[in-house]
């Protein structure tokens, strides 16, 4: 079968989420033994919050759009989003 250009080049790159799921899964962060480690925030097992998740998500307010959000943004998020997280993340594990 003879396939375009175009798909032989999307095809010859190793998916993201995967690519990145192993780096994280290869090195994972724990407090004392490995510090430097990574913590996987691309894999989500959203029933273990299912409940938190619902609540937020039917807050007045919580989809706030503006457009911004209308373009196309880098795989690892929009600004927002990171900074928000990295707020979450030094206020719950620092």
């Amino acid at each position: 079968m003879l396939l375009s250009k175009r798909v032989q080049g999307v095809l010859a790159k190793q998916d993201f989420l995967l690519k990145y799921m192993l780096l994280a899964n290869s090195d994972l962060y724990d407090e004392k033994e490995n510090p430097k480690g990574y913590i996987n925030l691309g894999t989500a097992i959203s029933n273990l919050s299912c409940d938190i998740l619902i609540e937020k998500l039917n807050d007045e307010g919580i989809w706030k759009f503006d457009s911004s959000l209308q373009h196309y943004f880098e795989c690892y998020g929009i600004p927002r989003l990171r900074s928000a997280m990295a707020n979450f993340m030094n206020n719950s594990l620092c």
